[in-house]
């Protein structure tokens, strides 16, 4: 699952010149997708401790959603395939395969989040 998924954690030439952003608004708003992913990564261990009843199924699907529309804002394609994957196999309930997902999406998830952490002039990668 993992090697199906985009190689680039982050593609920031494609996410200023898609949208032609201004990049301290690129940087400010790949700041405010960490923040963002941090809270769903904190909601998603609440969810997947839960029952995978309806409730529980839709709560990591919204999640996974969430994630997903947020990582194609700011061309995270890796985090936003994984997401999509979790979400469409959620939608069946816990499975081997939807645990599998979920362990996919969390490791996409850290990675995208060292990445930020680990560029402090987020700016500079823009250019």
């Amino acid at each position: 699952m993992l090697a199906a998924l985009p190689y680039s954690v982050f593609n920031a030439r494609d996410f200023v010149a898609v949208f032609g952003i201004p990049k301290d608004i690129a940087a400010a708003l790949v700041v405010q997708m960490d923040l963002s992913l941090g809270r769903g990564m904190e909601s998603m261990v609440e969810a997947e401790g839960a029952p995978w009843d309806e409730a529980g199924t839709q709560s990591v699907m919204g999640i996974a959603h969430t994630a997903k529309g947020n990582a194609l804002q700011v061309c995270a394609s890796r985090l936003a395939a994984a997401s999509e994957t979790l979400e469409i196999l959620a939608a069946g309930g816990k499975s081997e395969r939807a645990s599998a997902a979920l362990a996919v999406w969390r490791k996409t998830a850290e990675e995208f989040r060292h990445f930020v952490r680990c560029n402090p002039t987020l700016e500079d990668l823009f250019e």
